[in-house]
């Protein structure tokens, strides 16, 4: 088994950042021969933490310098400023990828002409919503299975792979209520599913997932795109699930090139009118008197109960207000009075061979991921604590110009982590645990071909007398069938 210890170096590669219409940037300055954050640097990048509120957001940082200097001397400098920026983002819990580059003197804003002008230009770029140049997704992609259902009755389907899904009648959220709805779904259970369609199983705090499977439901009357109901859900069964497999559900965040799970819904742009529960009155005595009004209020695709109190200790005094605010169990609301008699969701889902009764309800369409929180392999019995997990970062140096997609999948388990950070032509990946078995595959394609690099049967070991550097991926063209071939052996061997 190959051993690898890795640690950050130094590599001048050529790789291109290509910039597109949706991105905005911000620039972040520095003082004459210097990488230090000033404090108004610091806020500015606390602001940008705050406002990143997807964790599937890419950034890239783009350092700068002025023509002060030699080349060389410029270009580490412009380095170590972009990754001043980073290391800050990183040590203020970021979680989200980041992208860097380092153009030295190359790129200035102006001509450099006076000590104004050169302040200008020592500075980082940080470009938001940044997409890598690799569009072997679409090439890839697995095809969805396409039904037909009419949104004003009660829906069971099954999908190719085994899943099930129950869909209440008056689910989605609609324009016209009678109009057919055409449901589109894919199901990813293999290894070489979640390659092929550049799927990953980190959580958005970059924690490691093993899944025991994918879906993807979306739902649209003619170009309309369609969401669940403020208070509906649907039930969904994915094959072999067992009452104690641990699993729970996980709600995707997709990014232009990265997705993160979460076992929280992403918000909803939209939202409901205040549904009235109850409102009482009450009078201690002739003077004192109490209104307390419950409602359930829709926020951001979650349902709060919002219980607000009125008291007033004198009929010439004023009210006093106080308001709580709980979020609703969606089990709770399944259940509740809310619902008509046509509207109670119950249990449709029989089963069937390798299918139990475990089911889930679930507040929104899109990519649900099926998943348990990963474990050193051979799992703990139930009641011990894990094992202790150290993990390690590996440095994977793609040795062309191309910017790949870059995966490392745990050979024991369907768990996917994708890389953390990009330093030019270097991937580097934060959270590959020591002791485990891996494989590495990355893949380019563009209108010119394809290209594909896999490493199999590595290991990182808790050695720091075993540092390797980098480890070089070669990438070598080929045909798409031979991309598929090499990651359905991926799942040969699982199944082996």
């Amino acid at each position: 088994m190959k051993k690898i210890v890795l640690s950050l170096s130094l590599v001048a590669g050529a790789t291109t950042f290509a910039q597109t219409a949706n991105q905005t940037s911000l620039s972040i300055y520095f003082a004459k021969d210097s990488y230090d954050l000033s404090d108004a640097s610091m806020q500015l990048l606390d602001s940008l933490r705050t406002s990143v509120t997807d964790p599937a957001e890419e950034l890239l940082l783009l350092g700068h310098t002025d023509s002060d200097a030699s080349v060389a001397y410029n270009k580490e400098l412009s380095l170590n400023r972009t990754r001043a920026v980073q290391n800050y983002l990183f040590d203020h819990d970021f979680h989200n990828r980041i992208h860097i580059d380092w153009k030295g003197e190359a790129k200035p804003v102006n001509g450099n002409m006076n000590e104004k002008e050169k302040t200008l230009n020592r500075r980082v770029e940080v470009v938001r919503n940044y997409k890598d140049p690799n569009n072997f997704v679409e090439r890839f992609k697995k095809p969805a299975e396409t039904f037909v259902i009419n949104p004003n009755r009660d829906t069971l389907i099954v999908g190719r792979e085994g899943t099930r899904i129950f869909i209440p009648a008056g689910s989605f959220r609609t324009k016209d209520p009678n109009a057919l709805i055409e449901l589109r779904f894919t199901e990813f259970y293999k290894i070489s599913d979640f390659v092929l369609n550049d799927l990953s199983t980190t959580t958005t705090m970059n924690e490691l997932l093993e899944s025991g499977g994918t879906i993807n439901i979306e739902a649209f009357s003619g170009n309309e795109k369609l969401e669940l109901d403020d208070l509906a859900t649907i039930q969904v069964s994915f094959k072999n699930r067992r009452e104690d497999d641990e699993m729970q559900a996980f709600y995707g965040y997709e990014g232009e090139s990265v997705t993160k799970w979460s076992t929280q819904p992403p918000p909803s742009n939209t939202s409901m009118d205040s549904i009235l529960l109850s409102k009482a009155f009450k009078m201690r005595n002739l003077d004192t008197m109490e209104i307390i009004t419950e409602q359930l209020k829709s926020i951001d695709g979650l349902v709060y109960k919002v219980v607000t109190t009125q008291r007033r200790v004198h009929p010439l005094n004023d009210f006093v207000t106080e308001t709580r605010v709980e979020e609703m169990n969606p089990d709770e609301l399944v259940n509740s009075i809310l619902f008509s008699k046509d509207r109670t969701i119950t249990e449709k889902i029989k089963p069937g061979p390798n299918l139990t009764n475990v089911t889930w309800r679930l507040r929104r369409g899109g990519l649900i991921n099926c998943d348990r929180y990963w474990e050193p392999v051979p799992r703990t019995k139930p009641g011990e604590s894990p094992a202790a997990v150290v993990m390690q970062t590996l440095n994977l140096e793609i040795q062309n110009q191309e910017v790949p997609s870059v995966s490392v999948i745990l050979e024991a388990t369907n768990t996917v982590i994708p890389y953390s950070r990009r330093e030019n032509n270097v991937f580097i990946f934060d959270n590959v645990p020591v002791g485990q078995d891996f494989e590495v595959i990355a893949i380019f394609a563009d209108n010119r071909g394809v290209m594909m690099g896999q490493l199999k049967g590595q290991q990182l070991k808790n050695d720091p007398n075993s540092n390797l550097g980098n480890v070089p991926l070669k990438m070598k063209p080929c045909t798409e069938n031979e991309v598929r071939l090499a990651v359905q052996e991926m799942d040969d061997r699982r199944s082996n």
